[in-house]
């Protein structure tokens, strides 16, 4: 793939660069259990993934106060905090393919609804922190994606513009959020979304695999 004309290469993180349902769901059921809301089944955990972490409760759970989300939000970080890092593996092609656009050159960032903290985390145990400038979780920007914000941020810190910028993600939310900033779009398919998910939305390609990207 021809990646001459981009300075920045952005990522979402869940389902993006990390494979993470396996403490999302954990979390959310504990969450679940201990506030005494039903319990969801596991695919219905993991087709919010990448989405708000309020719009995620509130899809689960029915409830939209705001006040009782924010406690389920805490509820759910105390055991984040204790299990989600253990339970979120990189994508097996993602540190190579980091390795090769940072010795490529490129400027390389990691814009996602997660925590900032936990992403580095992950960064950090895995050896590839090095090769990522900036992350942007939903505990460093105000309004989360598909807002733009995030972005356009993370863009003004590292010096990029929107026609030497790439975002990559696998949700719709992402594709929206790159719309928005006015940046280009490639979609991977290593989440639970299909390649017909993104028909509506600008994108420049639909790959199956990070691997794809520096081919």
């Amino acid at each position: 793939m021809d990646l001459q004309k981009y300075k920045g290469i952005l990522f979402d993180f869940d389902y993006t660069l990390a494979n993470s349902e396996r403490g999302i769901v954990k979390c959310f059921k504990l969450t679940f259990k201990e506030s005494g809301y039903p319990i969801p089944e596991d695919i219905t955990i993991k087709r919010t993934i990448g989405m708000p972490m309020s719009a995620a409760l509130t899809k689960l759970t029915g409830v939209t106060d705001p006040e009782i989300i924010e406690k389920l939000k805490e509820t759910y970080t105390v055991y984040a905090d204790q299990f989600m890092t253990d339970n979120t593996v990189l994508f097996p092609d993602a540190a190579a393919t980091l390795k090769q656009l940072h010795e490529m050159g490129k400027t390389i960032a990691i814009i996602s609804n997660k925590t900032a903290r936990r992403i580095q985390q992950t960064l950090d145990r895995d050896k590839v922190a090095q090769y990522v400038s900036l992350v942007m979780g939903s505990d460093i920007v105000k309004v989360q994606k598909p807002n733009p914000d995030g972005m356009l941020t993370a863009m003004k810190k590292l010096g990029l513009q929107p026609d030497n910028t790439l975002y990559l993600g696998d949700n719709p939310i992402d594709a929206e959020t790159a719309q928005r900033a006015g940046v280009d779009f490639i979609a991977v398919l290593t989440g639970n979304n299909v390649a017909a998910d993104f028909a509506n939305y600008p994108h420049k390609a639909i790959i199956e695999h990070l691997a794809e990207l520096c081919d």
